[in-house]
């Protein structure tokens, strides 16, 4: 176990317990398989007056999702931040969540980092995230697998819907679920996308049921551990595997930790067997290196620009 692991497995369970009211409804439970149709939807953002920072500039935004009507009410207005430099840019890249991932913290300082390498980008709370959560702290803000696929199908959408804003050279980056999420959405765009996925799989399922995290599903509110093979093929029906790859694969980098207990390096070798074009690069430590190391993702997000 890495020490990520080691801390995580002893914090509040009520923050760390996964799915700990069980399946959920139908109606989000089918959003697993409507992710391979994501597309990018109508947003009329409202954006706030931009501040200007030494070497940046920050703009807030809010728009109704686009997804709206598959969420529940304190979910459906899209909070978001763009950074971008101060003379302006011609790429931007979103950038995804990680798992409890409810501020912009670590995002914004990626975010300014980009910038000086005349990148901007653009940040969101998903679904049930930070600004659109449903229930209050410290509880754990995705309470069902249901609505783990409301994130999901959510987060695939929103992020291309923002992407369609900008007539500009478009990028797709995340870490741990903002990885696999994003290589979804890789998946799914309609134009050629310049992809960094740090610690991803190609879908949920090896992060639940091959990882660390394993030992803190509620397996009690799921019906027991015989339902292991249920939720395997749930979460799975949300896998670029069963989507060809992308035409602009050549311009994704892989990023993934030979010691990582959360996301199986193995199922990161899935992926990129399955985008045999894209670069697969390897970093020593586990997840928690990963997590630090934002000038791997910065590095890889240049370079991703630069084989777009």
């Amino acid at each position: 176990m890495d020490r990520l692991a080691a801390v995580l497995m002893k914090v509040d369970r009520r923050r760390l317990a996964v799915f700990p009211d069980g399946w959920g409804d139908d109606a989000g439970l089918d959003l697993f398989s409507a992710v391979e149709r994501a597309a990018p939807g109508p947003l009329s953002p409202v954006w706030e007056p931009k501040e200007e920072h030494p070497g940046y500039r920050l703009r807030r935004g809010r728009a109704t999702s686009p997804v709206a009507d598959a969420l529940p009410a304190e979910a459906r207005v899209l909070d978001f931040e763009m950074i971008e430099p101060g003379t302006g840019s011609d790429r931007l890249c979103v950038l995804l969540p990680a798992w409890n991932d409810h501020g912009f913290a670590q995002r914004r300082r990626v975010a300014v980092a980009l910038a000086r390498r005349r990148i901007a980008s653009v940040y969101f709370h998903p679904p049930f995230y930070g600004s659109r959560r449903v229930v209050p702290e410290p509880r754990q803000a995705v309470r069902t697998v249901a609505d783990f696929g409301r994130l999901g199908f959510g987060t695939v959408v929103e992020a291309l819907s923002l992407l369609s804003l900008f007539d500009t050279r478009r990028g797709i980056a995340g870490f741990s679920m903002g990885a696999t999420l994003g290589a979804l959405a890789t998946a799914a765009s309609p134009w050629p996308v310049a992809a960094t996925l740090v610690a991803p799989a190609p879908s949920p399922a090896p992060v639940y049921l091959e990882g660390t995290l394993w030992h803190a599903l509620s397996w009690k509110a799921l019906g027991g551990r015989s339902n292991r093979r249920r939720l395997r093929a749930t979460l799975d029906q949300a896998s670029v595997l069963s989507l060809p790859p992308p035409a602009w694969q050549q311009s994704t980098i892989l990023v993934a930790a030979r010691a990582d207990r959360f996301v199986p390096p193995t199922a990161t070798v899935r992926l990129a067997a399955h985008w045999p074009q894209a670069t697969l690069r390897w970093t020593d430590g586990g997840h928690a290196a990963l997590a630090r190391r934002h000038d791997l993702l910065v590095e890889a997000v240049v370079d991703a620009f630069g084989s777009l």
